[in-house]
């Protein structure tokens, strides 16, 4: 309820992965900081009971975000301190290994890339800049992602030059 109105939302087991392919997506395009992966955290410790977790790995699996998901979330475990009971899927050591890449990855360009950030004003070298951005985290993430970053990173391009290039509605 929101000022005396009932407001809909995502039952917890769908929002558990939709707010992170939101986050992930962040991430491959731009990059994300520890605020949004506390955020995600948060939200996952407040539902741990609520989530049907056969459902949403079944979600997961579907969509090949099942590793991506449990190497994101060893992160959560291992250096933000998220209970591993609370987390909805079991984390592998090897997803252990890779989270430290990934983490390191997240710590050197900052909240969504600014860290990393030459051009901000808006513009053609910004856009040029947010291009050479998506390419290099894309190949980052491909091998974690393989049936959707090869083909989410080409849309945002094709979105951006829309958008800055071509002055065009999204």
């Amino acid at each position: 309820m929101v000022d005396g109105n009932e407001v809909k939302t995502l039952n917890p087991t769908l929002n558990a992965l939709y707010i992170f392919i939101h986050l992930f997506f962040h991430l491959v395009t731009e990059g994300v900081g520890l605020r949004q992966l506390c955020d995600w955290m948060m939200w996952l410790h407040k539902y741990k009971g609520e989530i049907n977790r056969k459902e949403l790995e079944s979600h997961l699996r579907n969509l090949d975000l099942t590793k991506v998901y449990r190497v994101i979330g060893a992160i959560l475990v291992d250096n933000l301190g998220l209970p591993e009971a609370d987390f909805p899927l079991e984390i592998t050591e090897n997803d252990r290994k890779k989270s430290k890449k990934v983490l390191k990855d997240i710590m050197a360009n900052g909240n969504f890339g600014h860290k990393k950030t030459i051009v901000h004003d808006v513009g053609f070298l910004h856009s040029c800049q947010t291009f050479i951005k998506m390419i290099s985290q894309g190949f980052k993430y491909a091998a974690l992602a393989p049936s959707e970053v090869p083909f989410y990173v080409p849309q945002r391009i094709f979105w951006y030059y829309r958008k800055m290039l071509l002055k065009l509605p999204y």
